[in-house]
């Protein structure tokens, strides 16, 4: 994943979220990663910040489709630069 111009990574807070672990995978020196109360608000701030990404989930193995992702990647006409793969187990 090319992340060489990043200064932010947005992704749904709090801290300790799956989304947060995804986000700390690919985390470099100096990176801020910003906490939001929802994956569009994370997604729309990346319109905002073109220093920045934003790290959501596109799917997951309990409720499948992120719909709510997918329409604010249609509605902000953002793209995927990549993909982060996190093995989720519950206790």
């Amino acid at each position: 994943m090319q992340l060489d111009n990043c200064s932010q990574i947005f992704t749904l807070g709090p801290e300790g979220t799956f989304s947060d672990e995804a986000a700390q995978k690919i985390r470099g020196d100096g990176v801020i990663v910003t906490y939001t109360g929802t994956f569009a608000e994370a997604l729309f701030r990346v319109t905002e910040d073109p220093d920045s990404v934003a790290v959501v989930p596109i799917e997951n193995s309990v409720a499948g489709t992120v719909a709510q992702v997918q329409d604010s990647l249609v509605s902000n006409k953002l793209v995927i630069l990549g993909e982060i793969n996190l093995l989720i187990e519950y206790s």
